[in-house]
């Protein structure tokens, strides 16, 4: 889990489970409850990527109707870009094994970061990703998003990573010090 300095209560809520940086990301998944584990495959080495999908069993009141029109947009633009089968592309829970960053070129630091990450890791280990539909709840707190800017943005970065010129290198994070 990242935890991105919001001001809701999730990292609060989850003691048994600190935040840990995208480096530090765990190797054996155990963001997702175990039991969940072989029937996803995680525990045979099959996949390499999960995402979690909010927006397949959301309940009306878990996200204003601006915000479920705002991930629309955007995870329909991330599939029609890069061709990547993401329903979510917004969700910011995901689990990864450590050597994928090697395969990935991420640029991204804020917002856009969640849908870099899913593109590249879509992109780069097809068949070894999984998007898992997830219960998603109303939110406890405050959240830090700035609807239409933060939209606007996350726009112009998908259309400048899909015909624009990378930042970045493959298996460099962006601005992660470099040994």
């Amino acid at each position: 889990m990242h935890d991105g300095a919001g001001r809701d209560r999730n990292v609060q809520l989850t003691p048994s489970r600190p935040a840990h940086s995208l480096v530090q990301a765990r190797r054996d998944f155990r963001l997702l409850r175990p039991e969940r584990h072989d029937r996803l495959g995680l525990d045979e080495g099959r996949l390499d990527f999960i995402t979690c999908d909010r927006l397949t069993t959301l309940r009306r009141e878990a996200m204003s109707g601006k915000h479920r029109f705002g991930n629309f947009v955007l995870s329909l633009t991330t599939r029609v870009l890069f061709g990547v089968p993401v329903r979510d592309s917004q969700s910011g829970m995901w689990v990864f094994r450590r050597e994928v960053l090697k395969d990935l070129t991420l640029t991204a630091d804020g917002m856009p970061f969640s849908e870099e990450l899913k593109v590249e890791a879509f992109r780069a280990r097809r068949g070894r990703c999984l998007e898992v539909p997830i219960e998603y709840r109303v939110r406890i707190g405050e959240a830090v998003l700035s609807t239409w800017s933060d939209g606007f943005h996350n726009l112009a970065f998908l259309f400048g990573k899909r015909f624009g010129r990378p930042k970045g290198t493959r298996g460099e994070l962006y601005g992660a010090p470099q040994p």
